[in-house]
């Protein structure tokens, strides 16, 4: 059986990493309804406007319903990426999937306009007994802590088959290269999230060798560690069209916030003496001990983020990691 971060067993243990949970905790809410206040600080990097009135509702909504039906396709692609279901979007359709295994799963989805398409990257499979775990597992080593002790399993998986970024860059490109008339955007969740924000950074540098004029390609992801470290130095840019949606109480988010970059818009839950703990205690995703395995079960999990999204609050504080981004004039 499959075990996602959205589809949770009770059947793993406990202890291990914070990708590895098995299990989901209740959340509660302290603040009342309100809009979130958008900051932007200036044109830093732009976007093609067929992307612009989407993106704005997500970051700055006129409406909680408007920031839902906006949010959709990226949080349904998302949920598709873990559960292998057929997806069921308004207005778009499945071109493409790749679900290795082990490997690197995602689904690419193309508008009825022509124009958009997203491709979303699957987050970690919690099963660390199957191939599929721990090729996840020995990925978000790779990328995100590659100087701590890695898995043991991770050597019998061969360069390529842990090449998740090379894979997601080369997906993106050929869907570019399929689709030359549409403006592609990335999504995902944690390992996924991660991967959407590396890619877009990635086509957006080779794409920004002018600096004049440039397009950004836009990420919308849920809950990604900071990106920064696992920057190649070619592209080692602060300054990317990247978003992310998440919770500030998520250890994920937090315990990586000095390698964030782009704009966030952040949800204000509950704050609790467990995460207080791993926040001073763990000083990065290679370390966590049980405090920040149980704030992760409760404010990492992509059936975490689903219910902040539908739920009835929008997020509390938006923002910028670094600088903000703005919609090219006439693109």
């Amino acid at each position: 059986v499959r075990m996602t971060l959205l589809d949770l067993s009770e059947s793993l243990p406990l202890s291990g990493r914070l990708m590895a949970h098995s299990s989901m905790l209740a959340y509660m809410l302290l603040v009342a309804f309100q809009l979130p206040h958008h900051v932007d600080s200036g044109p830093s990097c732009q976007y093609s406007t067929v992307w612009q009135q989407q993106l704005d509702s997500i970051t700055n909504p006129s409406s909680i319903t408007a920031f839902q039906m906006a949010i959709t396709p990226f949080a349904n692609l998302t949920t598709a990426t873990y559960t292998g279901n057929a997806i069921a979007i308004p207005n778009y359709v499945e071109i493409a999937r790749q679900e290795a295994s082990p490997g690197l799963h995602w689904i690419a989805m193309l508008h009825q306009d022509k124009q958009r398409l997203i491709l979303g990257f699957r987050g970690t499979d919690l099963n660390s007994s199957s191939l599929s775990g721990q090729a996840d597992n020995c990925a978000d080593w790779q990328l995100w802590h590659p100087w701590t002790p890695r898995p043991s399993y991770c050597s019998t998986f061969n360069a390529s088959t842990l090449a998740y970024l090379d894979h997601a860059v080369h997906a993106a490109k050929a869907l570019q290269q399929q689709y030359p008339n549409a403006s592609i955007a990335l999504t995902g969740h944690s390992l996924g999230a991660g991967l959407a924000q590396l890619v877009a950074v990635n086509l957006s540098q080779a794409a920004n060798a002018s600096r004049l004029n440039a397009i950004n390609i836009p990420a919308v992801a849920f809950a990604s560690p900071g990106i920064e470290t696992a920057l190649p130095a070619s592209v080692y840019d602060r300054s990317h069209c990247v978003f992310q949606l998440y919770d500030k109480q998520d250890p994920a988010v937090q315990l990586t916030r000095i390698n964030q970059t782009g704009q966030y818009c952040a949800y204000t839950t509950a704050r609790n003496a467990v995460c207080q703990r791993c926040f001073v205690e763990a000083p990065d995703l290679g370390h966590l001990g049980l405090d920040c395995e149980l704030c992760g079960l409760e404010h990492h999990i992509y059936k975490h983020y689903l219910d902040l999204l539908y739920g009835t609050i929008l997020p509390q504080t938006c923002g910028s990691f670094n600088e903000g981004c703005v919609a090219a004039p006439g693109m």
